[in-house]
């Protein structure tokens, strides 16, 4: 349950709640039963993030005061909690000293347990804080994003993924695995018997060219350096900014072309699936383009 949940659950068992009551439910819900706490995000929030600093005040050592009164934004109350939450989390994992470290969000599906409950989504405005925190922290520790949700070390990124998002190919061995071979995707059986017996194929998806290259655009778009013009060249026969002149009018300035790598602006990845969904041809399309 998040933070802003909490809060109006109290409220409407609570009507008569006062604020200092609700600081002291944020408070406790993040520190525990703690007078003081020290927090590195409150230093972060006060010296780079000025125009909320009417609102807290920094003492020093790491330490804060905070001011609120009826008239304080309840937004900005969850969004001071739920981030100290994240940092805390971020402090967590880097303090085992990982090389390599992945952050995904939660997606609320319909029909999913979360959805039929009434999770809300979070807001394309608080993920983009949130992601651009964890990526400054993250950067500030030596780690760099090499993909959309992916960050690591120099030298230890996750040479498996790497293929998957390269869009390169791969076998399936074990039960219900998934191999991607030239123009054939396949799954393995789920039984055991049949998998013994050398009856391995499960299902099989014959593909093309066309298929390939809407996943080697959606796939490669994913990394922070994108894919290269002579890549897209030597595997598809073809000019990737004349054969996607109109699309890549519609994703700018969000989709780069420089040095002869297209790529997805930093600032804009947060939002990249809106992005793919302007630049990407489905097969279906791309087949009718070429008769």
């Amino acid at each position: 349950m998040s933070f802003k949940e909490l809060l109006n659950e109290h409220l409407q068992r609570y009507p008569e709640m006062e604020c200092i009551d609700q600081i002291k439910l944020a408070y406790q819900s993040v520190y525990g039963p703690y007078h003081m706490h020290k927090s590195d995000y409150l230093n972060y929030l006060i010296i780079e993030d000025c125009n909320e600093s009417e609102y807290v005040e920094y003492l020093g050592d790491k330490y804060a005061r905070f001011y609120f009164d009826k008239n304080t934004d309840k937004e900005l109350l969850c969004k001071l909690f739920e981030l100290s939450m994240i940092k805390e989390d971020i402090d967590t994992a880097l303090f085992l000293k990982p090389t390599h470290l992945s952050f995904y969000s939660l997606q609320i599906e319909e029909g999913t347990v979360l959805f039929i409950k009434g999770y809300p989504s979070v807001s394309n405005e608080t993920y983009r804080e949130q992601y651009d925190f964890i990526s400054k922290r993250l950067h500030e520790n030596g780690f760099f994003r090499y993909e959309v949700s992916n960050f690591s070390l120099p030298g230890s990124e996750s040479k498996h993924n790497l293929n998957y998002w390269n869009d390169g190919m791969y076998y399936a061995c074990g039960l219900s695995a998934s191999g991607y071979l030239p123009s054939l995707r396949y799954q393995n059986t789920r039984s055991m018997n049949h998998y013994l017996q050398h009856k391995f194929r499960y299902q099989e998806e014959p593909i093309d060219i066309y298929d390939e290259e809407f996943e080697f655009l959606m796939l490669n778009l994913r990394k922070a350096d994108g894919f290269t013009l002579d890549e897209f060249s030597f595997r598809f026969k073809k000019d990737f900014i004349t054969s996607y002149q109109k699309e890549i009018e519609d994703c700018s300035p969000s989709l780069v072309i420089k040095d002869g790598r297209v790529f997805i602006k930093e600032e804009d990845l947060y939002v990249m699936d809106q992005i793919l969904l302007k630049l990407l041809i489905l097969p279906e399309d791309l087949r009718m383009r070429q008769k």
